[in-house]
């Protein structure tokens, strides 16, 4: 087991999603960023970080992506939406997708998952608008185990 273990708000994080948690908790503390949205979920053994949504130009549009790394071999389900509206106020949910994969850190560090995917597996946009918000959300499913992850609403910078 990993000797670089934290714990956060009865959750356990270790190896790189532990520097991460150590790293943006001083951050916040001393007042240098400002507390963000549920970007990081846990579930099982298995950390879920999501971003902020953003123009892609391999996609051509606007997406997200979600980040999950494993301390063992998982099998993990996300279900994840992505939307846009006002600053403030209800965002409408433009795709949604339901994705399982295997993730083995002994493979690969960490896996990542597009939000929005088509039924391919690769990234689906949504078309660039400047005056939106966009947000993502997500549920990471885990050996039972379920957690919610969202990112802040964001502009995108269109070409």
């Amino acid at each position: 087991m990993s000797t670089n273990v934290r714990t956060f708000r009865g959750r356990v994080f270790g190896g790189r999603a532990a520097a991460v948690l150590v790293a943006v908790l001083a951050l916040v503390t001393v007042g240098v960023v400002q507390p963000p949205s549920p970007a990081m979920a846990s579930a099982d053994g298995c950390v879920v970080t999501v971003d902020n949504p953003h123009y892609s130009g391999g996609a051509g549009g606007v997406i997200a992506k979600a980040h999950v790394t494993c301390m063992s071999k998982k099998t993990v389900s996300l279900d994840s939406w992505i939307g846009s509206g006002p600053l403030v106020g209800p965002h409408v949910t433009t795709y949604s997708a339901t994705q399982t994969r295997v993730v083995d850190p002994a493979k690969k560090p960490s896996e990542t998952f597009y939000i929005p995917v088509n039924s391919s597996g690769t990234a689906f946009q949504l078309p660039c608008d400047r005056s939106k918000y966009y947000s993502a959300w997500t549920k990471v499913t885990v050996g039972g185990q379920t957690d919610q992850a969202w990112s802040n609403r964001a502009t995108a910078t269109c070409p």
